[in-house]
């Protein structure tokens, strides 16, 4: 994946068929390369002649801009260069030594020294070879590309590559208009500035809230800078390869973690070739140099890295709900299916349940889905589940279904299993951007969501239905807000509100949420600069005071005609001492928000009917000593009125190892009874070329 910077550079030289050279002005050649021959840009014998003796700085040669309008559509690859030294030898072999610098298309090519052999149709460069292109950057000692076999290579590869911008930077198969072609374009990085951006949680962390330091960007999922290394890559017609490529998330060295692939492939897909596809048969994960965790066979398209979250082959993780503990897991090779589908696989075996003999996850035998849970005795087939996954494209909505079994015995197969369906689409206009469209489905599936500050966490039986949701930022000088959006309409058949039977009834809602952080008092200089390189912190931490604020609406119209209203407003501080320099002690984060809820109607069922009208949550980080951090999260209900007075709505613990690039942990949800192993990646946005690592 991060050689694709090189491959980027090669675009444009696939379909070239042959190539013409040109004077330019100043003692600078201009190189054009032709999908057909060009006859009105033909160097001439004279020509060839100044150019042989082109130490005379006084030379100057023209194209005229007429001459190359003509017949500009059939310009594939457009090089403007320049050089200390340039000559002719034997009439077909074109050298530029000293300072090279090749204008390609806009990009820059620069090296020691640059052949171009007319005749047998070769680009050599030898020595520093160097290509900047928009926010992508690559360095190599050796690279040699044969325009007639579309073949090439690069030796010692170093880039620093952005995911998302591939295709737009590193697209040079285009016509530039005249004034774009005879254009000197200096592509320099000269900030250094570093901040904490984006980052992804591996599979195996339940809860991405878990993480001590949230990224500024609220990105999660997506780390889209880069830096790679290869001792070489071999390019083909369709893309290229490499023995091993290592990349790494970290912009500092020593790299805290990289992730080393090897027997390493990227092809061209899809009928215009805009997309890619990136595979390699092994990989590890690398930490500190001294860990190294195998992820075994990837794959990575354009999207994003999708295939690389899923951390491990082996999978621990406690479930007290479904799986009565402690369950181990095996994430098998995703199964290609037609229609570019891909099938996901998770057996599982369920670890404690096996060993106690017994279960407390179902009803009675025949029991109806909303009967109580008893305790019973199990069998082999009780002793394995599975996880599911089939991901895809449809009619060009992402499409997920996910499946998940948590026995094998038929008796108990129907209350075992959960699944989802989504058909997901993501529209961007004008006037707005990121909004989400949903179909979804539901079977047996727990209900939770931002806007229900409630214990209500049941099962739903079924679900169907249609939602949209928008969520963004709003940013000013001194206040950091997030809103979340929903307008949705869907079938339910869930329990009924104070009952025992389950009804099925339309719903349409309309939800919206606001979080906002306004600092009150910085107890040092905020600095300017987002990051120091801190060894165990992904940003700086600036020590303050602050004011968390929370806003609440929701509003529900049932099948019926009953409706239910409500509006929250939450108020609290937030205190940072620390900036996790020093080896113990130095970081704490705590906050405290109240927030009260007033409340119209009833609705008809018992999952989103809003009991919890007066909650508290508190939030505590504190730093232990080295990288090691505990963190907890717990929201009660505080309404002295109500008859869930004193009951735990939320309550996580977890032990963290934070360092600067990434997050490792163990935690446990004792409201869920669920728990595992938390790791994240973190993502830097950062400019300035940092050294090989």
């Amino acid at each position: 994946m991060q050689a694709i910077v090189t491959r980027g550079l090669l675009t444009g030289l696939f379909s070239v068929s042959s190539f013409v050279l040109s004077p330019c002005k100043g003692g600078n050649f201009h190189a054009t390369f032709l999908r057909d021959s060009y006859s009105q840009i033909n160097i001439s014998p004279s020509q060839n002649k100044d150019l042989n003796h082109n130490n005379d700085k006084s030379k100057s040669y023209d194209i005229a801009k007429d001459d190359l309008s003509k017949d500009i559509d059939n310009i594939l690859l457009d090089l403007e260069i320049t050089s200390e030294q340039q000559y002719w030898e034997d009439g077909n072999i074109f050298f530029a030594e000293g300072n090279v610098k090749a204008i390609i298309n806009g990009a820059t090519l620069k090296t020691d020294k640059l052949k171009v052999d007319q005749l047998n149709k070769t680009l050599t460069a030898n020595g520093n070879v160097i290509f900047i292109n928009g926010s992508n950057y690559f360095s190599a000692s050796y690279f040699k590309y044969d325009l007639d076999a579309r073949k090439g290579r690069l030796d010692n590869v170093y880039g620093v590559i952005d995911i998302k911008l591939i295709p737009k930077d590193l697209n040079l198969i285009k016509s530039p208009k005249v004034d774009e072609v005879l254009k000197d374009k200096d592509e320099e990085y000269i900030s250094s500035e570093v901040k904490l951006q984006d980052g992804f949680t591996l599979e195996g962390s339940l809860d991405p809230s878990m993480k001590i330091l949230s990224s500024n960007e609220s990105k999660i999922n997506s780390i889209n800078r880069w830096r790679l290394k290869a001792s070489n890559i071999l390019i083909h017609r369709n893309g290229w390869k490499a023995e091993k490529v290592s990349f790494t998330n970290d912009p500092f060295n020593p790299a805290q973690s990289r992730i080393d692939a090897y027997k390493v492939e990227l092809l061209e897909i899809g009928e215009e070739k805009e997309n890619y596809i990136l595979t390699a048969k092994k990989s590890y994960l690398v930490l500190e140099d001294k860990i190294k965790v195998p992820l075994g066979n990837r794959k990575i398209s354009k999207e994003g890295l999708e295939d690389w979250k899923r951390f491990e082959k082996w999978i621990l993780g406690i479930d007290g709900n479904d799986r009565d503990g402690i369950f181990i897991g095996r994430q098998l090779s995703p199964i290609n299916l037609p229609f570019q589908y891909s099938w996901s696989l998770q057996p599982q075996y369920l670890i404690q349940r096996s060993i106690e003999g017994k279960t407390n996850a179902y009803p009675e035998e025949g029991g109806a889905f909303n009967s109580p849970k008893i305790e019973s005795f199990t069998n082999v087939e009780d002793a394995f589940g599975l996880q599911s996954e089939i991901i895809g494209n449809t009619f060009t909505w992402d499409t997920n279904i996910i499946s998940s079994i948590t026995t094998f015995n038929p008796d108990r197969f129907a209350n075992g299993t959960r699944h989802s369906v989504n058909f997901s689409k993501e529209f961007n206009g004008k006037n707005f951007k990121g909004v989400k469209a949903n179909l979804f489905g539901e079977y047996r599936y727990n209900f939770y969501e931002i806007w229900d500050n409630s214990i209500n966490r049941n099962d739903i039986y079924t679900a169907y239905g249609f939602k949209i949701d928008k969520k963004g930022k709003l940013e000013s000088d001194n206040m950091n807000s997030n809103y979340a959006l929903r307008v949705g309409i869907g079938e339910y058949h869930a329990l009924e509100n104070n009952g025992s039977q389950l009804i099925n009834r339309f719903r349409s809602n309309l939800n919206g949420r606001i979080d906002s952080n306004y600092p009150l008092i910085y107890f040092k200089k905020k600095q300017n600069v987002e990051y120091i390189r801190p060894s165990n912190s992904p940003k700086v931490i600036t020590p303050s005071l602050s004011l968390n604020s929370l806003i609440t609406s929701s509003n529900y119209i049932y099948e019926g005609g009953q409706q239910q209203s409500s509006i929250g407003f939450g108020l609290g501080p937030e205190i940072t001492i620390g900036s996790l320099s020093r080896n113990y002690f130095d970081y704490t984060n705590m906050s405290i928000l109240p927030v009260i809820t007033f409340k119209a109607g009833d609705s008809p069922f018992e999952f989103d009917n809003k009991k919890d009208l007066l909650t508290l949550k508190f939030v505590l980080s504190q730093h232990i000593v080295g990288p090691l951090l505990i963190k907890t999260i717990n929201e009660w209900n505080i309404d002295s009125g109500s008859d869930n007075y004193g009951n735990s709505i939320d309550s996580k613990a977890a032990i963290m190892i934070q360092r600067r690039a990434y997050e490792l942990g163990l935690f446990y949800d004792f409201e869920n009874h669920s728990g595992g192993v938390s790791f994240s990646l973190n993502g830097f946005g950062f400019k300035g070329i940092p050294e090989p690592f």
